[in-house]
Protein backbone atom coordinates (compact mmCIF):
# COMPACT_ATOMS: atom_id res chain seq x y z
CA UNK A 1 0.00 0.00 0.00
CA UNK A 2 1.48 3.29 -0.82
CA UNK A 3 1.25 6.14 2.06
CA UNK A 4 -1.60 8.21 0.57
CA UNK A 5 -3.93 4.68 0.27
CA UNK A 6 -2.78 4.41 3.99
CA UNK A 7 -4.45 7.43 5.04
CA UNK A 8 -7.24 7.19 2.89
CA UNK A 9 -7.90 3.97 4.17
CA UNK A 10 -7.27 4.80 7.70
CA UNK A 11 -10.01 7.50 7.02
CA UNK A 12 -12.74 5.09 5.52
CA UNK A 13 -11.56 2.33 8.38
CA UNK A 14 -12.67 4.83 10.74
CA UNK A 15 -16.47 5.41 9.43
CA UNK A 16 -16.69 1.40 10.25
CA UNK A 17 -17.67 -1.85 8.06
CA UNK A 18 -21.15 -1.46 8.29
CA UNK A 19 -21.14 2.04 6.65
CA UNK A 20 -18.47 0.96 4.23
CA UNK A 21 -21.36 -2.46 3.68
CA UNK A 22 -23.85 -0.33 2.87
CA UNK A 23 -22.24 1.85 0.71
CA UNK A 24 -20.27 -0.36 -1.89
CA UNK A 25 -22.77 -3.53 -1.46
CA UNK A 26 -25.75 -1.69 -2.79
CA UNK A 27 -23.85 -0.57 -5.46
CA UNK A 28 -22.41 -4.36 -6.24
CA UNK A 29 -26.18 -5.21 -5.72
CA UNK A 30 -27.70 -2.82 -7.98
CA UNK A 31 -25.14 -3.25 -10.66
CA UNK A 32 -25.78 -7.27 -10.30
CA UNK A 33 -29.39 -7.03 -10.13
CA UNK A 34 -29.33 -4.40 -13.19
CA UNK A 35 -27.27 -6.67 -15.42
CA UNK A 36 -29.58 -9.83 -14.69
CA UNK A 37 -32.40 -8.06 -15.47
CA UNK A 38 -31.10 -6.68 -18.32
CA UNK A 39 -29.93 -10.38 -19.38
CA UNK A 40 -33.65 -11.65 -18.64
CA UNK A 41 -34.87 -12.00 -22.43
CA UNK A 42 -38.24 -13.90 -21.81
CA UNK A 43 -41.57 -11.74 -21.98
CA UNK A 44 -42.68 -13.73 -19.33
CA UNK A 45 -40.68 -13.05 -15.90
CA UNK A 46 -42.52 -14.19 -12.56
CA UNK A 47 -42.37 -13.24 -8.79
CA UNK A 48 -39.67 -16.01 -8.25
CA UNK A 49 -37.34 -14.62 -10.97
CA UNK A 50 -37.62 -11.09 -9.55
CA UNK A 51 -37.54 -12.82 -6.08
CA UNK A 52 -34.11 -14.68 -7.38
CA UNK A 53 -32.42 -11.76 -8.55
CA UNK A 54 -33.21 -9.93 -5.41
CA UNK A 55 -31.53 -12.33 -3.03
CA UNK A 56 -28.45 -12.91 -4.96
CA UNK A 57 -28.00 -9.43 -5.36
CA UNK A 58 -27.97 -8.83 -1.74
CA UNK A 59 -26.10 -11.92 -0.81
CA UNK A 60 -23.64 -11.02 -3.21
CA UNK A 61 -23.42 -7.23 -2.65
CA UNK A 62 -23.04 -8.32 1.10
CA UNK A 63 -20.03 -11.03 0.16
CA UNK A 64 -18.09 -9.08 -1.80
CA UNK A 65 -18.04 -5.85 0.18
CA UNK A 66 -16.62 -7.56 2.81
CA UNK A 67 -14.02 -9.59 0.28
CA UNK A 68 -13.04 -6.00 -0.87
CA UNK A 69 -13.24 -4.46 3.01
CA UNK A 70 -10.63 -7.29 4.16
CA UNK A 71 -8.46 -7.03 0.94
CA UNK A 72 -7.52 -3.45 1.93
CA UNK A 73 -7.84 -4.06 5.80
CA UNK A 74 -5.42 -7.09 6.27
CA UNK A 75 -2.54 -5.06 4.35
CA UNK A 76 -3.24 -2.26 6.97
CA UNK A 77 -3.10 -4.08 9.66
CA UNK A 78 0.07 -5.62 8.40
CA UNK A 79 1.71 -2.25 7.77
CA UNK A 80 0.49 -0.69 11.38
CA UNK A 81 1.73 -4.05 13.13
CA UNK A 82 5.45 -3.24 11.79
CA UNK A 83 5.40 0.31 12.37
CA UNK A 84 4.74 -0.37 16.25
Amino acid sequence: MEPHEIEQWAKVRQKGILRYMLKYGTLIALGFAYLSWSSLNSPKITGFDIAGIAITALIGGVALSIIFWYRKEIPYRHINRDKS
